[in-house]
């Protein structure tokens, strides 16, 4: 997952540094903005796959019209069946590199910490666990007005929930999440 990491990002940079569009084309793309979404959620794992909408937000600050920092959340709810569910949810921290491609389309890439929570449910006993995973993800961006953009987006996360108990029963849940997302951000 580390090179898929340092594969994506390597690549945005290099589409940033050979871009034709001029920055000086842009519009200023520096300040704050929020946003949200609905995401389309694939988990892939080698005894449980399942397919899901979810919702989504997230907060960013673009530092420059090229950098920043963006945080969000998603709600993955529930999945499995009456015998064995999981509901899971998490924010997340990531930087992002985005490369302006025309006057209103640009392009970009983020890579950042993802901190989960699942509560886990088998034959009616309960138990809850945490961690954190490295994530990363690319997206376009589309201006529809001077502060407000639609967003298409994948992002791809790890979660790793292996040789954890539920009271007499071992959970080995190593799932790979992949999320196509659609939705409008709102500029300051």
């Amino acid at each position: 997952m580390k090179n898929r990491l340092v594969s994506v990002v390597a690549f945005v940079t290099l589409l940033a540094a050979f871009s034709p569009a001029s920055l000086a084309d842009q519009r200023e793309d520096a300040g704050f903005y929020i946003g949200g979404g609905i995401g389309f959620v694939s988990i892939d794992e080698e005894n449980f796959d399942d397919d899901k909408n979810i919702p989504q937000g997230f907060v960013g600050w673009q530092i420059t019209p090229i950098f920043g920092l963006e945080a969000g959340y998603a709600d993955f709810g529930t999945f499995g069946d009456s015998a064995a569910s999981a509901d899971t949810d998490g924010a997340s921290l990531a930087a992002t590199l985005r490369l302006p491609v025309s006057e209103r389309f640009a392009i970009y890439g983020k890579a950042g910490q993802f901190w989960w929570d699942t509560k886990f449910d088998i034959e009616n006993i309960s138990e809850s666990f945490d961690d954190k995973e490295l994530f990363y993800g690319v997206g376009l961006s589309y201006e529809l007005t001077n502060n407000i953009d639609l967003r298409l987006s994948y992002d791809r996360m790890d979660i790793d929930v292996s040789r954890r108990s539920v009271g007499p029963f071992i959970v080995n849940f190593k799932g790979e999440w992949n999320i196509l997302s659609a939705g409008l951000k709102l500029e300051f």
